[in-house]
């Protein structure tokens, strides 16, 4: 009964939080493969992609220490690249060659990143972000 009575004030809270919380968005990190029907025995070779809106402002490396997993899924299981790939390799992928054939899911999650500025660095960091209201 609670579920069915709160159930718009839920739906309208979570509408809420994301027009709240959208402006405050970062860039858009993504995982771009150069090919993404290899052969056997091909490596892969994958790129990631730092910009906003999917417009490529950079390429960055791989870093260990923003990264909390990195993981290659098959059919025949899980492959943990995070212990695999060697910091700072760019790009993030290059010469791994996957076992075996079929379908495969690559998935990065990294960590927040700090930034601090300069109070003159700031203020251009803000109009870059297109937060001009803050």
């Amino acid at each position: 009964m609670f579920l069915k009575k709160h159930t718009f004030k839920i739906i309208i809270l979570g509408i809420g939080l994301l027009c709240l919380t959208s402006p405050l968005s970062s860039h858009d990190y993504w995982l771009s493969a150069e090919n993404f029907f290899l052969s056997l025995g091909q490596p892969i070779e994958l790129h990631l992609l730092v910009g906003d809106d999917l417009s490529v402002e950079a390429e960055r490396p791989f870093q260990k220490d923003k990264t909390s997993s990195f993981a290659l899924y098959t059919a025949s299981g899980k492959k943990d690249l995070l212990q695999e790939i060697p910091d700072q390799n760019m790009p993030l992928l290059s010469n791994y060659v996957p076992d075996g054939e079929g379908l495969a899911l690559v998935a990065m999650e990294r960590n927040f990143s700090f930034i601090e500025l300069p109070d003159s660095n700031f203020t251009a960091y803000l109009e870059h972000e297109n937060l001009h209201e803050i």
